[in-house]
């Protein structure tokens, strides 16, 4: 359940960790992220990851340090990673349609 990833993540805070705020998908089961959403060709999840690690690797274009993690910096820093861009790739198009998509959901056993 998704109480448990925000009691995580608070626990983290308690310990002194940084850590980014948890984000809870809307609607989302614990097989959306895996399975159908990117069956159906909704890349949300990749593409939040994709960011973040653009993010926590990118540099300073000043000094070559990493950056933080402001939204403010985000156009000051360098990183060789390309923009995420699920339309340039053909593995993130979709993949089946929204009929097989809701019956494999039925049909699933967990």
């Amino acid at each position: 359940p998704s109480v448990a990833s925000e009691l995580f993540e608070a626990r983290l805070r308690l310990l002194g960790a940084r850590v980014l705020p948890t984000k809870i998908y809307a609607d989302w089961t614990h097989t959306d992220p895996i399975l159908e959403k990117p069956f159906a060709g909704d890349q949300t999840l990749h593409r939040d990851v994709y960011d973040l690690v653009r993010r926590w690797t990118a540099t300073s274009s000043k000094n070559g340090h990493a950056a933080s993690s402001s939204p403010s910096e985000r156009t000051s820093r360098h990183t060789t990673m390309p923009l995420f861009d699920a339309t340039d790739c053909p593995d993130c198009r979709r993949l089946a349609p929204q009929l097989l998509i809701d019956f494999g959901r039925l049909c699933m056993p967990f």
